[in-house]
């Protein structure tokens, strides 16, 4: 997705800084300091990027960041999850539909009570994984406001607000961070980026469903510059 004007705009159309419409697994929004303080010499003193490329674009925190700071000339952002795509484009040309629709849920869903609340969830859910064989993925068209606005309710409701899927596609509710942080061992990353300046920082992360195991870990910083 070509993209150098993206914004995200709070009701009544006021624009506001923009920042990540999902909680994303991995999602960069803590490590904000640590990478804005590696960014070539020549970025932090022009305040200027002349080409954005982000291959996985997830919540997109750091581009979001940049864009807040920095005059972003040009920008493409990619990533692999047809669903957040659609996030992504339905944002970006139907932003004021969008949040009629998700007003329209989160009416229904706050005036439950909150027994059914768990049930209007799952309903949703279900819905929501059962199109997808037959969703219209290639062509934009109003079907895909509806299938954001599934996406961003599932993702601000389900288990600690993260957005996960099962090898099926179907949404559930993973993590890029430093495989030494399961196997002090596991090697895989610094040999795929051997020659690279590789660093490992601090992150916290709060996915494991076991509270004793949530925390600090250690997440990869690579580049190919000093």
């Amino acid at each position: 997705m070509k993209n150098s004007e993206l914004k995200l705009y709070e009701k009544g159309n006021l624009e506001k800084e923009a920042k990540p419409f999902l909680k994303w697994a991995g999602g960069k929004t803590q490590l904000l300091n640590e990478l804005a303080s590696r960014l070539p010499l020549k970025i932090k003193t022009s305040k200027t990027i002349d080409r954005y490329v982000e291959p996985f674009v997830g919540g997109g925190a750091f581009f979001f960041f940049l864009k807040s700071n920095y005059e972003v000339k040009e920008s493409f952002l990619y990533d692999i999850n047809k669903e957040l795509i659609i996030g992504y484009k339905v944002i970006q040309k139907d932003v004021q539909e969008l949040m009629y629709e998700l007003e329209r849920i989160e009416d229904e869903y706050i005036n439950l009570p909150e027994i059914d609340r768990k049930e209007y969830y799952y309903k949703t859910r279900d819905e929501y994984n059962n199109q997808q064989d037959n969703f219209n993925y290639e062509t934009y068209n109003s079907d895909w406001i509806k299938r954001a606005a599934y996406l961003i309710f599932l993702n601000k409701t389900c288990f600690n607000g993260l957005f996960r899927q099962n090898k099926k596609g179907a949404f559930l509710i993973l993590s890029n961070s430093d495989p030494k942080n399961v196997d002090m061992y596991d090697d895989f990353f610094d040999v795929l980026y051997s020659g690279f300046k590789i660093e490992r920082v601090n992150a916290k992360r709060s996915i494991n469903c076991d509270g004793k195991k949530r925390g600090s870990i250690k997440e990869l910083v690579i580049r190919n510059y000093d």
